[in-house]
């Protein structure tokens, strides 16, 4: 895993930024009460608040982990043009 990494909307990352944002969030939000668990007949209610989080989180996962490919890439374009 590298120390950091650029990710364009998010700016530079630390590993342990990168750690908190693809682990310790999760953990938060599994925690995290959700009132329908108590009323099961309510299910079908949406609880908007639970929801835009769970995609703010999505988001910026999935901005980490282009950000990693697009590091790996280089790193694996500077090696083979090294080799050559």
């Amino acid at each position: 895993m590298p120390e950091e990494v650029d990710c364009l909307e998010l700016g530079i990352l630390t590993k342990w930024e990168m750690f908190d944002a693809l682990v310790n969030v999760v953990f938060k939000i599994i925690i995290e009460l959700n009132w329908r668990d108590f009323f099961p007949t309510f299910k079908w209610v949406p609880n908007k608040s639970l929801e835009d989080k769970i995609k703010d989180i999505e988001k910026r996962q999935t901005l980490i982990i282009k950000s990693f490919i697009k590091e790996q890439h280089k790193r694996l374009q500077n090696q083979s043009n090294v080799c050559n």
